[in-house]
């Protein structure tokens, strides 16, 4: 091997121990230092404090780890419920993918077109890509929608979720429709998961 050659994998070798290093620094920060966002400041045990109100799971090891932050207020299935809440996952010390799941558990299949978030005196509409529908072991149907939060429309409904007084959702189908009122519980949920989000080097 030339002397060209033999210093341009040095300085390959180089940047990954500095990539992997700072990946590891950053998760030690998290858990040490004070974290800092453009809207919150948090110490160790306020974030304690924050996560504790998180169901947190890990899928994997090491570098290929994946940890999934979910409201604790979720029953382990998840499926026999009607509900609506984010989530994301924390890949190398950075949170990413915050998606927003709705499912509605109905005696007969619906289908919803979209919905209608009315959050005190704004109103979002968020049209789903796709509509999954599954039956559980009480003959209900279960319709759910699960997807990244992405457009800018969909990003302000969710932080306004976060910092709703009060919030209901309309689904709304072809010849249904049905409205519910999202729970204060439900509210914190958002705000939760969304300052978490948000602390853990998340951007909306």
């Amino acid at each position: 091997m030339d002397k060209r050659k033999m210093l341009l994998l040095g300085a390959i070798l180089g940047l990954f121990v500095f990539v992997k290093e700072s990946n590891r620094a950053t998760a030690v920060c998290y858990s040490e230092c004070s974290i800092n966002t453009e809207s919150h400041t948090f110490s160790e045990s306020q974030m304690n404090d924050l996560l504790s109100g998180l169901q947190i799971t890990v899928d994997g090891v090491g570098d290929n780890a994946i940890t999934w932050y979910r409201p604790k207020t979720l029953s382990p299935t998840g499926t026999n419920i009607s509900i609506g809440y984010c989530y994301f996952t924390v890949k190398n010390g950075l949170a990413e993918d915050l998606r927003l799941r709705i499912q509605y558990r109905v005696k007969k299949g619906v289908t919803f077109r979209k919905l209608l978030f009315y959050i005190d005196k704004e109103v979002f509409e968020f049209v789903p890509l796709a509509c999954y529908t599954a039956n559980d072991i009480d003959g209900y149907n279960v319709e759910w929608y699960d997807e990244v939060v992405s457009t800018q429309s969909d990003k302000k409904m969710v932080q306004a979720l976060a910092h709703a007084q009060k919030a209901t959702v309309k689904f709304v189908g072809k010849e249904f429709h049905f409205e519910d009122t999202i729970q204060p519980a439900r509210i914190a949920d958002f705000e939760k998961i969304i300052t978490a989000f948000e602390v853990l080097g998340g951007k909306l």
